[in-house]
C-alpha cells in the first residue's frame, strides 16, 4: 500500500506542478495586457477571479494528460508491479504532453497581443506557408521572448519532474514487496476507482447538463479579464474539434437581392419595403430619439395563435395582450430558426440562422456589432438574464 501511495504522490505532484506553470503563463499574459484594465475601477478580488477560472480550465487540460498515467499506475499497483521503467515511461509521457501544452501557452502570448483572442484552429491555415510563418515567428523580437519563456518553463518542468521521479523510485525501492492480502488490495482498488472518477469529473469540468465550455471563463464586464481565464490548450482543442465537424465548414451565401426576393416570395410579402423603420416612425421627433428602456423577452414555443391580441378567445395571455395594445406590435413576424441560439443570434445581431450550425456554441467567441453595441454606444447599460444554467449554448 505504501508503494501505491508513493506512486499517487508522484502523479499528484506532477499535476500540481503543471497547474503552477500554466498559471505562470497566465500571469505573463496578465502583465502584458494590464493596459486593458487602466481607467476602470476593478477590485483585486475581481481580477483574481480570472486566475481562479483559468485554473479551473487548466485543470481540465491537466486531467486529460493525467488520466492515462493514473489508469496505468492503478492497474500495475493491483498486480504488484512498481518497476523503474514504468515510472520512467510515465515521466517521458508527462514531459512530452506538458511541453506541447506549454508551447501552445507560449505561442498564445504574442497571438493574443496581436488578435486580442486566444490561439485557435485557424492557425492550421498557416501550415501551408511554413517558411513565411517561421520567418515571422523568429523575425519578431516579442515572439523570441515568448520562445525563451517556453524553453525556460519547459526545462523547469522536466527538471523538477525528474527530481520527483527519482524521489518516487527511491521511496518505492525502500519498501519491500508485500504478499497479497485482500484488505490493502481492496483499498487500492477503491482509491484507484475514486481517483479515476475524480479525474474524469475534472475532464468534464462541472456538474450539470453540459460539460465545461469556454464561456466558463466569462464572469464580468471587462473583456480582457474574461479572456484571461481561457486556457489556450483547451481553446485550441475545442476549436479544432468544432472545425472538424461538417456543419462548421465554410459556407457560401446567396446574393443579397436574390435572398430578399426569395424570402418575400416564400412568406407572401407583397407590400413595398418602407423607407423608414416602424420603430423610427413611432418616435415623435426623429431628430431627438426618446431615451426609453428597451426590454427584449425571448420565449420558447410561443405562437401568435395563443394571444388574445391575435384572436384567441381563451384569454391565456392577459399581460402580453396589454403590452401589445400600448406598444409597437408586429402583426407579421417570423421566427429566425428552430433553436434558442438561432433566435438570440438573429434578433440581437440581424444575422440569418444557419440550421445546422450553432453560432453561439463555438470555442472561439466571435465579436459582432448589433443592438447591444448600438445601445452601449448611446449610453445604455445592457443586461442579460437567463432562467437556466449559464453553460447552455455558451450563454455566459
Amino acid at each position: 500500500m505504501k508503494r501505491y501511495l508513493y506512486a499517487l504522490r508522484y502523479l499528484i505532484s506532477i499535476h500540481v506542478l503543471g497547474l503552477i506553470l500554466f498559471t505562470a503563463f497566465r500571469l505573463i499574459l496578465f502583465l502584458q495586457g494590464y493596459e486593458y484594465l487602466m481607467g476602470e475601477e476593478i477590485s483585486v478580488f475581481t481580477r483574481l477571479e480570472a486566475f481562479v477560472r483559468g485554473l479551473w480550465l487548466d485543470n481540465v487540460v491537466a486531467c486529460y494528460i493525467s488520466i492515462l498515467p493514473l489508469v496505468i499506475v492503478s492497474i500495475c499497483s493491483l498486480i504488484g508491479y512498481f518497476g523503474k521503467n514504468l515510472y520512467r515511461g510515465i515521466h517521458i509521457f508527462f514531459s512530452v504532453f506538458y511541453v506541447v501544452a506549454f508551447a501552445i501557452s507560449a505561442a498564445d502570448i504574442p497571438y493574443f497581443a496581436y488578435f486580442f483572442k486566444h490561439i485557435n484552429a485557424s492557425i492550421f491555415n498557416w501550415f501551408g506557408y511554413t517558411g513565411t510563418t517561421l520567418g515571422l515567428m523568429f523575425g519578431e523580437f516579442s515572439y523570441i521572448v515568448a520562445f525563451v519563456l517556453f524553453l525556460c518553463l519547459s526545462f523547469l518542468f522536466v527538471f523538477l519532474s525528474r527530481i520527483l521521479l527519482h524521489r518516487t523510485c527511491r521511496d518505492i525501492q525502500r519498501v519491500s514487496a508485500e504478499k497479497f492480502h485482500w484488505k490493502p488490495e481492496l483499498l487500492t482498488l477503491l482509491c484507484s476507482t475514486l481517483l479515476i472518477g475524480v479525474c474524469l469529473f475534472g475532464i468534464r469540468g462541472r456538474m450539470g447538463y453540459n460539460p465545461i465550455k469556454v464561456s466558463a471563463a466569462y464572469y464580468c464586464n471587462n473583456t480582457f479579464l474574461n479572456q484571461l481565464g481561457i486556457s489556450p490548450s483547451f481553446n485550441l482543442l475545442r476549436s479544432s474539434l468544432e472545425a472538424s465537424k461538417s456543419e462548421n465548414r465554410e459556407i457560401d451565401l446567396m446574393d443579397e437581392k436574390e435572398a430578399i426576393s426569395t424570402v418575400r416570395r416564400e412568406l407572401n410579402i407583397t407590400d413595398s419595403l418602407p423607407d423608414i423603420s416602424p420603430i423610427a416612425r413611432k418616435i415623435d421627433n426623429p431628430g431627438q430619439p426618446s431615451r426609453k428602456n428597451v426590454v427584449l423577452v425571448f420565449m420558447e414555443s410561443m405562437s401568435a395563435e395563443l394571444l388574445g391580441h391575435f384572436g384567441n378567445p381563451e384569454h391565456l395571455t392577459p399581460f402580453l395582450d396589454s403590452i401589445a395594445v400600448r406598444s409597437l406590435c408586429f402583426n407579421r413576424f417570423f421566427s429566425a430558426g428552430t433553436h434558442t441560439n438561432h433566435a438570440i443570434h438573429s434578433v440581437l445581431y440581424s444575422y440569418p440562422a444557419l440550421m445546422k450550425r450553432n453560432s453561439m456554441k463555438g470555442a472561439v467567441i466571435p465579436f459582432f456589432a448589433g443592438l447591444p453595441t448600438i445601445l452601449q454606444d448611446n449610453g445604455y447599460r445592457t443586461l442579460f438574464f437567463m432562467t437556466h444554467e449559464s453553460q447552455y449554448d455558451n450563454m455566459n
